[in-house]
C-alpha cells in the first residue's frame, strides 16, 4: 500500500518528499543559486528547488528591498547599545566577518566598503581618573576576508549614542578591480587605485 500511495504522488507530480513553505510575505531575486523569502518579519533563503537552506532569523540585512549573495556573502546586522553593526554570512548561513562595521556594501570583485570605528586614547583626566577616548571613524575597502585593504577617507561628526546616532553613509563606490570612487566634502570625485 505504501508503495502504490509513492508511486501515486509522483504520477500525479507531487513528491511526498516536497517542502512547502507557506505564509511568505516577500520574495527577493535569486542571486548564486538562492532565494531570499521574508515570513514574520524575518528573512531565510531557499533554494531554487524550494528547499529553506537558511531558516529565517531577524539579522539578515534587506536594505535594498531584499537581502542578496554577492560572492558567497550576504550581509547580516547586530544591534549593541543602539546602535547597529555590519558582517556577513556565508551560503550556509554561518557568520564569516563578524558584525563590526558601521556601514557596509556587497561585495563586487572581491571587495567591499565599509565603515570602521576606533577608539584612540587621547589623554587622561587625572580629575575623574579616567582615561579621554576619541571615537575615529574611516571610510575602508576591505576583503572577503574582512582584512582593510585601503583606507578612503576619515569620517567626522558621527556619534555613537543610540538615541543620537544616525547610520553613517559611504559615498565612495567601486569601479572595477582596482579602482575606487571617493565622493569628498565639496561633492566632488576622485579615483584612486587599491
Amino acid at each position: 500500500m505504501k508503495r502504490f500511495v509513492i508511486w501515486a504522488l509522483l504520477l500525479w507530480g507531487i513528491s511526498p518528499y516536497a517542502q512547502h513553505i507557506s505564509d511568505i510575505t516577500k520574495i527577493g531575486r535569486c542571486s548564486e543559486g538562492l532565494i531570499s523569502v521574508e515570513k514574520d518579519g524575518k528573512w531565510g533563503f531557499v533554494d531554487t528547488e524550494g528547499t529553506l537552506v537558511i531558516n529565517f532569523r531577524d539579522d539578515i540585512v534587506a536594505k535594498e528591498n531584499s537581502p542578496f549573495y554577492s560572492e558567497g556573502l550576504c550581509r547580516i546586522s547586530e544591534v549593541r547599545n543602539g546602535i547597529v553593526f555590519y558582517g556577513y554570512m556565508d551560503r550556509t548561513g554561518q557568520t564569516v566577518i563578524p558584525a563590526q562595521f558601521l556601514n557596509a556594501t556587497p561585495f563586487h570583485n572581491g571587495f567591499a566598503i565599509a565603515i570602521v570605528t576606533s577608539k584612540n586614547i587621547r589623554g587622561k583626566n587625572e580629575y575623574l581618573n579616567m582615561d579621554i577616548v576619541v571615537n575615529e571613524f574611516d571610510e575602508v575597502v576591505i576583503n572577503t576576508q574582512g582584512e582593510i585593504v585601503t583606507y578612503l577617507r576619515e569620517l567626522k561628526g558621527i556619534l555613537l549614542s543610540g538615541k543620537r546616532y544616525e547610520q553613517p553613509r559611504i559615498a565612495s563606490e567601486m569601479l572595477s578591480n582596482h579602482l575606487v570612487a571617493i565622493k569628498n566634502e565639496d561633492g566632488k570625485w576622485s579615483i584612486h587605485k587599491i
